[in-house]
């Protein structure tokens, strides 16, 4: 891990000093800003057209030019930029505090409140994308105005007295989304904080249900949902109550966030999907993820080929697709996804009885 760690930084800084050379500039911080933003928000804005004239999608661009993107947005906000880092959390942290304050008056995190919607019985599937469709259904709730996520707690004997449970996690509905913490605020201050909301929630919420240290418990999330579940195997705060959590995430830019390497990750990821690309370099295969990426564009679908065309690279981060993806992984032979499976398989329990809380997440009022 660390010989991967150390060869991306040095691509990092190998990729931003050629640019640098182009330019004819010192990007360590040697030289004004004054002078080199302009210039290098020039050379950004004729790599795009070409970028766009080449026929490549946005996702594609943003991941190909990302070390010297994050370097101009890095020296706007710190006065010593540190090229050859993974980080993208300063840009993060400085858009945390400015949407805190947009979101007024629901200003102060850490302070969630939850609350009991609903119960309902079901059985558990075997197939990984039935596993996610919780998160349509907490979704949707979300834009109906309760912000929610579900709790699942699968009912089989045979794991020496601990619980198994499933969680779903949405995506973002809302820019500002004042008591609903199912916004950017989120989505800033998980990878500028490394913690968000939806976490504070998500504790109170396995407590509210039983949930302790040695349950096994998986995580699952589309966009925001899994920065979410990737941030609370990262917390400290999380795991003082929980033993490491298993992940799903979809569409989510988790590749700079510091998981505990005893989670198991499926982190699924398209090659159209600008979002996944914000977060920089893909996420990475280790020992504890594999990452699964698809290429809509080669689909023998037309509304995925379709969704592949969205010049801003948005369409391909639709939930519906990456059903699809999961639908895929569900079929293959790869031995890191049949590892995978194999960690996971306490809680995956076809034909388990389960029971599902919807619980509703919102920020206490300041």
């Amino acid at each position: 891990d660390e010989y991967e760690q150390a060869e991306q930084e040095n691509e990092y800084s190998l990729n931003l000093l050629e640019k640098a050379y182009q330019l004819g500039l010192d990007v360590g911080g040697a030289v004004s800003r004054v002078a080199t933003l302009p210039a290098l928000a020039a050379w950004l804005t004729l790599a795009v057209a070409n970028g766009r004239r080449e026929g490549l999608s946005l996702a594609e661009i943003v991941r190909r030019y990302h070390p010297v993107i994050r370097e101009t947005l890095e020296q706007l906000i710190e006065p010593l930029p540190k090229p050859g880092t993974t980080e993208t959390a300063p840009l993060a942290r400085l858009l945390a505090v400015g949407a805190r304050i947009l979101n007024f008056p629901y200003f102060a995190g850490g302070n969630t409140e939850i609350r009991w919607v609903g119960a309902s019985t079901g059985v558990m599937s075997a197939s990984l994308a039935d596993l996610v469709k919780g998160i349509d259904f907490a979704n949707k709730e979300v834009l109906k105005g309760v912000p929610s996520i579900l709790v699942t707690q699968v009912h089989k004997p045979g794991n020496g007295g601990a619980k198994t449970w499933v969680v779903s996690l949405p995506p973002t509905s809302d820019h500002f989304g004042k008591k609903s913490p199912f916004d950017v605020v989120s989505d800033f201050e998980s990878v500028g904080h490394g913690t968000n909301d939806v976490i504070d929630g998500l504790i109170k919420a396995l407590l509210a249900s039983g949930a302790k240290k040695g349950d096994k418990i998986l995580l699952t999330g589309h966009s925001l949902g899994g920065l979410t579940a990737a941030s609370a195997a990262a917390s400290p705060e999380f795991l003082k109550y929980f033993s490491p959590p298993a992940i799903i995430t979809l569409g989510s830019p988790i590749a700079t966030i510091n998981i505990s390497p005893k989670s198991p990750v499926l982190a699924v990821e398209h090659t159209e999907d600008i979002f996944v690309a914000i977060g920089g370099p893909g996420n990475p295969n280790t020992p504890n993820m594999t990452t699964v990426g698809r290429t809509l564009a080669d689909s023998a679908n037309p509304a995925e080929r379709a969704a592949a065309t969205d010049p801003i690279g948005a369409a391909s981060h639709g939930r519906p697709y990456y059903e699809e993806t999961l639908r895929l992984i569900d079929q293959s032979n790869d031995p890191s996804i049949r590892d995978f499976k194999d960690a996971i398989a306490p809680i995956m329990r076809g034909g388990a009885v389960t029971t599902t809380v919807q619980y509703e997440v919102v920020r206490g009022h300041h």
